[in-house]
């Protein structure tokens, strides 16, 4: 699991959670938090849930795709947390998958050329652009998409060759090489030139296969996949790219990872003497909301204690904290 918190002003919520109404009025100040989860994808089409401290992995669904997942990225929202999940094939499906069940959501044809592995990254929620790294015949490229669309163009080599791929809180574009003794570089978003950040400091033989998640608060948390024939191994990596293992997924042919938000909930309210408390586990996270009427669009309460008045108000959580 990893955590980051974050704050900030108003933005339009996410109906996506748990909800409930309520009689109400006054405030406390409450700790409100981003939790994410890091996801993984298989070469063979398993989904998974991938504990950050130890590194297993725990099976969430076999994806009904066609061609073999080679990447799987998170779309940025407006503080850098992962808010949708997709996944690319080498069919050239992407796909926007439900992160509780890996259900497809949405299917995207992309028009770029064959690849037999690489990686997806994906900018801000305001941006329709897609970034792949594809491999073919140990040759890399980097290939521009519009997600939507489907349009794609190759922007440039890659050289190394790149078997993870994503962004950071800044937009910039990193990835992961290929092979054995991967290194994390800087990568050109407009011509795929990449600048060496540093070596993972690791060495495996029959390495087939990697994926790299990049936390997306500033100083955020990075992960990487390693996949040999056998064994897929996480580590969490320094900024400069040095790595430390976290363990094995327990799975083979990891071939990308992603952070998302974790659903927050369940919302609890209970009665207490003359006051409302409302409630939450800390553990989920979640941003608490409220609409004074159906057609409103609600706005952030950062309190958890209320008098009860003859006032009607609905609550219910975000993942997402407002702008």
């Amino acid at each position: 699991m990893s955590r980051q918190t974050y704050r900030g002003r108003f933005v339009r919520p996410v109906f996506w959670g748990a909800a409930t109404f309520v009689w109400f009025s006054a405030s406390l100040a409450f700790a409100q938090s981003t939790v994410e989860d890091l996801y993984a994808v298989t070469s063979s089409k398993r989904f998974l849930r991938v504990d950050t401290v130890t590194g297993t992995g725990t099976l969430i669904a076999i994806l009904d795709v066609v061609g073999s997942p080679y990447g799987l990225a998170a779309l940025k929202y407006g503080h850098g947390e992962g808010g949708q999940l997709w996944v690319v094939t080498t069919s050239n499906r992407l796909h926007r998958i439900d992160p509780e069940t890996g259900t497809l959501l949405t299917t995207n044809v992309l028009s770029a050329p064959d690849a037999s592995g690489g990686d997806l990254a994906l900018g801000n929620i305001f941006s329709s652009s897609a970034f792949l790294a594809q491999t073919l015949n140990s040759t890399g490229s980097l290939v521009l998409a519009n997600r939507y669309s489907g349009a794609s163009s190759v922007a440039g080599a890659l050289s190394p060759a790149m078997e993870g791929l994503d962004v950071d809180a800044y937009g910039n574009l990193y990835g992961m090489s290929a092979g054995g003794s991967p290194s994390l570089y800087l990568i050109d978003r407009t011509n795929g030139t990449s600048t060496l950040v540093g070596a993972l400091g690791i060495s495996l033989t029959q390495v087939q296969f990697g994926g790299l998640a990049i936390q997306g608060a500033p100083g955020g948390d990075i992960y990487a996949a390693v996949s040999s024939v056998n064994a897929s191994r996480l580590y969490a990596l320094a900024p400069n790219g040095a790595a430390t293992l976290r363990g094995l997924i327990g799975f083979s042919g990891v071939s990308g990872l992603a952070l998302h938000v974790r659903r927050p909930g369940p919302l609890r309210i209970m009665r207490q003497g003359s006051s409302v408390v409302v409630s939450w586990p800390a553990t989920n996270g979640g941003y608490l909301w409220r609409r004074t009427n159906v057609t409103s669009l609600g706005s952030p309460i950062f309190q958890t204690v209320f008098p009860i008045t003859n006032r009607f108000e609905m609550f219910y959580l975000s993942p997402h904290p407002p702008l």
